[in-house]
């Protein structure tokens, strides 16, 4: 059978922002995920808030990986339903288009007799439910899957999660300066700095605020960073791209209830837990913990330690400035 080739798929943040740094422990974790068993059909899925980097992590631990996968990395860009996927991903395997069937069901066979034999990770970007993942998931031991997906609530039987987590100051730091040029590292380490803590860690954010500075020569980074009005939420755009896409695209899937709750939390201190969350909402604690458990799963509402959870200080920025009043 021919070897497959790379499959170019549609990524559902964009593709990667930038240079890769940091994120060491994570892809050591996921990578031995990837490795598996002797007869394991492992899968791990990457989950974080939108702009967090999973699929730049995806890439960069699917490069790590390939010598595990001698036949190859095949990416697929997922969205609605598996079908279309699946064709470009039997198509990459080798399967004529005369061969490639209508339906998921038959072209999910057609998929897995295809992989049979074969060494191949399959990286999968953009899961938007389970339905529309099982499909695509090998079923040859010797093969892997690597997920990324919007949604901490995909279940995956057997599949490890992993969150990725905001970059640590060090590695934010870097990120920046590597984006917006050594030229201006050397300059203003200190407007760097600033700059890189209002991006609270958030590669997407940093991404963006050092393209605007390697684009306007004549924009500071202290005046990207200042905090006046909706501060530098609104100016972390460059290239078509802005931080708030990804918030936005997530607010709007939300339900009533939990859109009033992410409004609402926008004001509240950090750490907050049901109670401080109904007392906002003047609703009951059980319809608290249901707003909150969907923002946690949408990825706009982080969990901390004892039942606690903390919101990035971009989506603060988001829920006050974009949102308006709960």
């Amino acid at each position: 059978r021919p070897a497959p080739r790379p499959l170019a798929g549609a990524c559902a943040e964009g593709g990667a922002a930038g240079p890769f740094v940091g994120r060491g422990a994570e892809s050591d974790l996921v990578l031995g995920v990837l490795a598996g068993a002797p007869g394991a059909v492992p899968v791990a899925v990457l989950t974080g808030m939108p702009g967090i980097g999973k699929t730049a992590l995806a890439a960069h631990v699917a490069e790590r990986a390939r010598e595990l996968f001698p036949d190859g990395v095949l990416r697929a860009g997922l969205g609605a339903g598996a079908a279309a996927p699946l064709g470009r991903l039997v198509r990459a395997l080798g399967a004529p288009e005369a061969a490639v069937p209508d339906g998921t069901e038959a072209r999910a066979a057609l998929y897995r007799s295809l992989l049979a034999g074969r060494r191949v990770l399959l990286l999968l970007d953009g899961a938007r439910d389970t339905a529309g993942l099982l499909p695509l998931l090998p079923g040859t031991p010797g093969c892997a899957a690597l997920v990324t997906s919007a949604s901490r609530g995909l279940v995956v039987p057997g599949a490890r999660p992993v969150e990725v987590p905001e970059l640590d100051d060090g590695a934010a730091l870097e990120l920046l300066g590597a984006v917006a040029g050594a030229r201006r590292a050397r300059q203003d380490p200190a407007g760097l700095r600033e700059l890189a803590a209002r991006c609270a860690g958030l590669p997407l954010a940093l991404y963006l605020a050092g393209r605007r500075l390697r684009l306007e020569p004549g924009l500071s980074a202290a005046e990207l960073a200042s905090p006046g009005g909706t501060g530098p939420l609104a100016r972390l755009r460059a290239d078509g791209r802005a931080v708030e896409d990804g918030f936005r695209r997530r607010a709007q899937g939300l339900s009533p209830g939990a859109l009033r709750a992410l409004r609402a939390t926008a004001t509240a201190p950090d750490r907050f837990g049901p109670a401080e969350v109904a007392a906002l909402l003047a609703a009951g604690e059980p319809e608290a913990a249901g707003a909150i458990e969907e923002l946690v799963d949408s990825g706009l509402l982080a969990p901390g330690v004892s039942g606690r959870y903390r919101c990035h200080p971009l989506v603060r920025a988001f829920a006050r400035h974009r949102l308006g009043p709960a």
